[in-house]
C-alpha cells in the first residue's frame, strides 16, 4: 500500500474504526506534539505553520471519524463516534472565540 493510499483510505471510509482512531488520531497527535518540541520559541512564522499543519490533521481525524464510524464492532459505538465528531465541530467556534477574546486563558 502506497502512503497516499494509506492517507486516501481513512478519508474514503475503507479502514477499520479501531486503526482510524489509534493510529491516525492517537499516534498521529502524539507524533504531532513531539514535533511542536522543534518550533523555535518565539518565531511567529514557524507558530503560524505549526498551527495550520494542526488544523489539517484535525480536521484530516474528523473526517476519517466520520468516514469510518460504522467500520468497527458495534453500531452504537459508531453512532457515539459521530455525536463527538459533531460535538467536535460545534465547539471549534467556542475554542477559537476564547483563544481571541481571553488569549490569557489559553497561554501563560
Amino acid at each position: 500500500m502506497s502512503f497516499s493510499q494509506s492517507l486516501r483510505e481513512p478519508l474514503e471510509g475503507r479502514t477499520s474504526l479501531r486503526k482510524v482512531f489509534w493510529v491516525y488520531g492517537l499516534a498521529a497527535s502524539i507524533v504531532y506534539g513531539v514535533l511542536g518540541l522543534a518550533v523555535p520559541a518565539g518565531s511567529i512564522v514557524a507558530a503560524g505553520v505549526y498551527l495550520v499543519g494542526g488544523i489539517i490533521l484535525g480536521i484530516y481525524q474528523l473526517v476519517a471519524l466520520w468516514q469510518c464510524a460504522f467500520n468497527g464492532r458495534s453500531r452504537s459505538v459508531g453512532v457515539l463516534v459521530r455525536i463527538s465528531v459533531v460535538a467536535s465541530v460545534l465547539l471549534i467556534p467556542v475554542i477559537v472565540y476564547v483563544m481571541v477574546t481571553l488569549p490569557l486563558m489559553v497561554a501563560p
